[in-house]
């Protein structure tokens, strides 16, 4: 989408995949992009939107570094990620900290995008906050930054605290599960905002896919692959996986020089790869389901109205 900067014409996303974190929103990301019309940037998650000029304070537990040297803050430096596309493809962008951050994000893109936002589209995809919330404690721990047991993390004291630490809000595992007033939020404020759920995706993903192109005025007769799972978390198969993975989701100066020798389409596709092999699921327990079930009941059934679509057997 070409918009006017204020000084000259700039290319941004004409869709954005706002999350929710951990409900397929990298697969989803790498499906549309291999439609020929779809323009994907080389950084997936840029989170320029919720931090757009901000000084961020946010630092990673494990190795006390500023979040801020993996994000995009400068709006050239954006702009920059699209200058690749074609005139004749949509441009997308996916940052998973724009449906929690989701007064920030809003804010900013009303202000950069001006009256263009009008025909901004915006996708929501949406999981069980149940499941959503045992994966993301799952992916922390299988990156080395999460110590704690999972009911202890979980504890408000213990989320505020780490806010107030800078840990950085994908640390507040519940808050990032309450989905209605995120979701009522964008749409209310975008009028082509399209809510799809994370078990249609992983159950139909060719009819979902499809769903998704027309909303975004696509043709669906390209012919899509969905053999690939991405972003995988869970618990270590052994200990040499457990190593392995260390390498591969904490800095090291192996995996810099590598950034310098592979192109970043095969670091992924070998992320990916290894990432399967490497980790199997850890299911959740029953009285942690329970647990979770209780304080997402309420917000579940305010979305299920709000979405029209019958949400019980997230409660199941």
């Amino acid at each position: 989408m070409q918009i006017n900067d204020g000084t000259k014409q700039v290319t941004l996303p004409d869709f954005l995949i706002v999350g929710a974190a951990k409900s397929g929103t990298t697969s989803l990301y790498y499906y549309l992009g291999q439609h020929p019309a779809i323009f994907l940037p080389k950084i997936k998650e840029p989170w320029f939107f919720s931090h757009a000029r901000e000084d961020v304070k946010i630092i990673h537990p494990a190795s006390g570094e500023l979040l801020k040297k993996y994000l995009i803050l400068n709006l050239d430096q954006y702009v920059n990620l699209f200058k690749s596309a074609k005139p004749d493809q949509l441009c997308c962008e996916a940052s998973t900290s724009y449906l929690f951050l989701y007064e920030q994000t809003i804010g900013n893109l009303k202000s950069i995008y001006g009256n263009a936002s009008d025909d901004l589209k915006i996708i929501i995809i949406l999981r069980n906050p149940i499941f959503r919330t045992w994966s993301h404690y799952q992916m922390h721990v299988r990156d080395g930054s999460e110590k704690l047991p999972f009911n202890q993390a979980i504890k408000p004291g213990v989320i505020q605290a780490r806010l107030e630490k800078n840990w950085g809000p994908t640390f507040d595992y519940i808050g990032y599960g309450k989905y209605f007033q995120q979701v009522k939020s964008y749409l209310r404020h975008f009028k082509n905002t399209k809510v799809i759920l994370y078990d249609d995706l992983i159950e139909n993903p060719k009819s979902t896919l499809n769903e998704l192109l027309t909303f975004l005025g696509l043709s669906d007769a390209f012919e899509m692959k969905f053999d690939q799972k991405y972003n995988t978390s869970g618990l270590p198969k052994n200990e040499i996986a457990k190593h392995l993975g260390n390498f591969i989701y904490q800095d090291n100066k192996i995996k810099a020089v590598l950034k310098y020798l592979l192109p970043s389409g095969t670091r992924s596709r070998l992320k990916v790869w290894l990432g399967q092999r490497l980790f199997q699921k850890n299911i959740l327990p029953k009285e942690n389901k329970m647990l979770l079930a209780e304080l997402f009941k309420d917000d579940i059934q305010l979305l299920s109205r709000l979405i029209n679509k019958n949400l019980d057997h997230w409660l199941d």
